[in-house]
């Protein structure tokens, strides 16, 4: 007999919530190496303005820490308990992140990085919720 994964509804609500701060993070951390990758080219510039990495090892790295954000989601989604923990580093790492973006020079930078801070404190929040206290009982 094979294992049935639980489906979206009997899922409670902060885990769904979770999840989906998560996996935003994963699709906003490729899309943003990709956008360096896009920017390099059109600027005809081998790097970003202040850093000596080649733009393909950056989209490498971000895509990488983008897949295994991916593989904290999927695990969360299948109902494993034991990511948790990497989910709260991953959210850790967010607001490390949001705290640069935070100090940044423009208002978009500023406006990124404090809704990472939501989203991570929000993330984090809903991770250490009990299963309980999302359920509505009838």
């Amino acid at each position: 007999m094979s294992a049935q994964l639980p489906n979206a509804s009997s899922r409670p609500p902060a885990l769904l919530l979770a999840i989906a701060v998560a996996a935003v993070e994963c699709v906003g951390l490729i899309a943003y190496g990709i956008s360096i990758v896009v920017a390099a080219a059109q600027s005809g510039s081998s790097g970003t303005q202040g850093s000596d990495v080649s733009p393909a090892v950056l989209l490498l790295i971000f895509i990488m820490f983008g897949g295994l954000i991916g593989l904290v989601v999927r695990s969360l989604w299948r109902g494993n308990g034991s990511a948790r923990t990497a989910y709260l580093v991953t959210q850790g790492f967010a607001l490390v992140i949001a705290q640069t973006l935070i100090a940044g020079s423009e208002l978009f930078e500023r406006v990124v990085g404090w809704s990472l801070v939501v989203g991570a404190i929000a993330g984090a929040v809903c991770i250490l919720t009990p299963a309980e206290i999302g359920r509505a009982h009838v």
